[in-house]
């Protein structure tokens, strides 16, 4: 069991080393989970952030290059924008408990919202993704136009 452990650490440790993979904490269960890095353009300001993958996450990428401007909503919680078109909302009905930084879709209105603070579990969120960095030039009261692209 020891050996296998062993093999299963170092897999994991040469997993870490392809780009775009991640692996779960827990050797028992590793799984590879494909990730896409995204920028967003707020002013002269870029900000990394990781979408996971999942089918909403994808339906996103897809979408890019998008411009958007985003809003004040939720007495200063999160900024949020129209999408062009929906997105798949397969997880929406378990909605999620938001975190500072969480990238997400809300399936019921059809818009990104992304949070700027923590907020309590609500049904309809489909998490997207996260920002890897200080989000700050979003973070902050009134409206931002942002555009959203692939990394390069």
């Amino acid at each position: 069991m020891r050996l296998v452990r062993a093999h299963l650490n170092a897999l994991g440790i040469a997993m870490m080393l392809i780009p775009g993979i991640a692996l779960s904490a827990n050797p028992d269960t590793m799984e590879k989970t494909h990730t896409m890095n995204i920028v967003f353009d707020a002013g002269d300001q870029q900000i990394p952030a990781t979408l996971e993958d999942s089918a909403a996450g994808r339906a996103f990428a897809d979408m890019l290059p998008l411009t958007l401007e985003l809003e004040d909503f939720g007495g200063g919680v999160e900024k949020i924008a129209d999408l062009p078109t929906s997105l798949p909302d397969e997880t929406a009905s378990k909605g999620m408990k938001p975190a500072a930084g969480d990238i997400t879709y809300y399936a019921p209105w059809g818009n990104l919202a992304i949070f700027r603070k923590g907020f309590k579990h609500a049904s309809g969120l489909v998490r997207l993704g996260q920002f890897d960095a200080d989000f700050s030039a979003i973070d902050r009261s009134g409206p931002i136009e942002v555009t959203i692209k692939r990394a390069e």
